[in-house]
């Protein structure tokens, strides 16, 4: 177990925490999951050089959408409906 401290005043974190939020009692962790899976899965992904650079605040091309990715794909694969 451990805990998350997110930053109330970055409107990122803001948008994260009134995501999680609206998730039940029970099913942050499980939405958590979903998301982490679902960052590590997408093709549109980028690689952790992409991911540097944008922390670094160069900015990079918006993500695709649900669309491109699947949970349980290989990165750089697509599900049948993408």
């Amino acid at each position: 177990r451990f805990s998350i401290k997110f930053n109330e005043n970055d409107p990122a974190h803001d948008a994260v925490i009134r995501m999680l939020e609206k998730q039940g009692p029970h099913s942050k962790a499980q939405f958590i999951v979903n998301a982490v899976l679902h960052y590590i899965n997408c093709s549109e992904t980028p690689d952790a050089d992409e991911r540097d650079r944008r922390q670094r605040g160069h900015k990079g091309k918006p993500h695709g959408g649900a669309g491109n990715c699947g949970i349980g794909t290989k990165k750089g694969q697509r599900t049948a409906a993408g």
